[in-house]
């Protein structure tokens, strides 16, 4: 037989971001904030060996708000709706 018992644990909860492009910071004190911040968008990049661009090998990272993602990737980004 099992048996179970009760353990607190703690995890990390997402309370705000700062865009890295305009330094907006978006904050999840009430519910728009919350909705707001489900609009951000993580970048993480890995280079490869050779990266001609950011340098070989390093790793390149990103928080945007939804206005500066848009500005960024608009212009050639195909828009589609998923289900």
């Amino acid at each position: 037989m099992k048996k179970y018992r009760d353990e607190q644990c703690t995890r990390p909860v997402l309370d705000e971001v700062e865009c890295d492009r305009c330094h907006k910071v978006i904050v999840a004190d009430s519910i728009a904030g919350q909705f707001e911040l489900q609009e951000t968008y993580s970048i993480d990049i890995k280079c490869g060996y050779g990266s001609k661009t950011w340098g070989d090998l390093h790793q390149v990272k990103a928080d945007l708000c939804e206005q500066c993602i848009f500005e960024l990737i608009s212009p050639f980004a195909r828009v589609s709706r998923y289900a």
